[in-house]
């Protein structure tokens, strides 16, 4: 029996990068969220919602350095989330950065953080697709990476949230993901 490959993109799916880049721009989190949810469903574009250009919107977030990728919060669900995940593969990070280099290391501090110095089970990239092959899962939050990912004969899960076409989905995230990864490998959703 061939084991699964497992990644796992971490902005958007494990960490809370769109709470704190709200709030490093000065608005409040939660009314921005709220707004997203009902006015800008499947939008994944934050600078697009909060009606900024694109580099202001990241020039803002380079400034404050890797302690902002290096301190994001991760979502209640990461630990049930990562630790279900290991039940079913070998599971690796999977993660792009920003054009600063801050965010490659201070993305490295969050993971050292919660798994030690040593661990090593990651991969920073922008072309998560060619890492993709039969036995290899993605779950990511952005609808282009799970495309291209499905495209190079992979297997991917788009993970829930309001920022992508699964804004709809009405069970819980975790449950969503678990039914994916366990059901036939020609199901892709």
């Amino acid at each position: 029996m061939v084991t699964k490959e497992i990644y796992l993109d971490l902005d958007g799916v494990c960490v809370d990068l769109y709470s704190a880049a709200i709030a490093a721009h000065g608005l409040d989190p939660n009314e921005m969220l709220s707004k997203w949810g009902t006015h800008h469903q499947g939008e994944f574009y934050p600078y697009r919602v909060l009606d900024m250009d694109k580099d202001a919107f990241w020039d803002r977030i380079t400034e404050l350095g890797r302690s902002f990728w290096a301190e994001l919060e991760p979502f209640p669900w990461f630990e049930a989330l990562y630790g279900s995940l290991e039940q079913h593969g070998h599971v690796v990070f999977c993660s792009s950065a920003n054009r600063s280099p801050d965010c490659l290391s201070g993305k490295l501090l969050w993971l050292q953080a919660r798994f030690g110095h040593k661990f090593n089970e990651y991969v920073f990239t922008f072309h998560k697709d060619r890492l993709a092959h039969p036995s290899a899962y993605l779950i990511d939050d952005f609808e282009l990476n799970v495309s291209k990912f499905r495209q190079r004969e992979g297997n991917g899960i788009l993970f829930p949230q309001i920022w992508n076409a699964n804004h709809m989905v009405e069970i819980d995230r975790l449950e969503y993901v678990l039914d994916r990864l366990s059901a036939n490998r020609n199901a892709r959703c």
